[in-house]
């Protein structure tokens, strides 16, 4: 439904997105930035972003939730 990066010098240093139906459900998952990026505030201005998206889009009481989980490296 909904994605956001960050890039610096054209490199994607951060990345978020929301799911679901676009007015009643929202799930925002994989937000993940770079660990060198770590600390510099990228993530809270994805979701800066992303909640002003939910904001402009969500029906009243719509539901949104956030799926969390540790760090999760590829094999």
């Amino acid at each position: 439904m909904f994605s956001v990066c960050g890039r610096l010098n054209g490199e994607l240093v951060a990345f978020a997105r929301v799911i679901g139906d676009g007015a009643a459900v929202f799930y925002i998952q994989d937000v993940m930035v770079v660990p060198e990026w770590q600390g510099q505030q990228l993530g809270a201005q994805l979701m800066e972003h992303i909640m002003t998206y939910i904001r402009e889009n969500a029906f009243p009481n719509a539901f949104i939730g956030l799926m969390a989980a540790k760090e999760q490296l590829l094999p």
